[in-house]
């Protein structure tokens, strides 16, 4: 599977690591991993900035062409302490 971050206006956030099986960073938004023994792979992302991450995973495996990418944003708020 292939864990990529959208780089649209204004968007934020960079991976920071990949877990699953034989795991590679490409770079700060694209990485490629493989699933493990429990069909899992997960991704951990981090932004200093207030803003919008938009991810998008895509799994050539699955033999349905509309249900090989899957989206999601994640937005980060800077929230100040009391």
């Amino acid at each position: 599977m292939e864990w990529m971050l959208n780089r649209v206006p204004d968007s934020v956030g960079d991976i920071v690591y990949l877990a699953g099986v034989d795991s590679l960073k490409i770079d700060n938004t694209w990485g490629i991993v493989k699933t493990d023994s429990k069909g899992q792979a997960k991704l951990i992302i981090t932004s200093g900035y207030e803003g919008d991450t938009y991810i998008m995973v895509y799994v050539a495996a699955i033999s349905n062409y509309d249900n090989r990418r899957v989206y999601t944003i994640h937005h980060w708020e800077i929230i100040p302490a009391n």
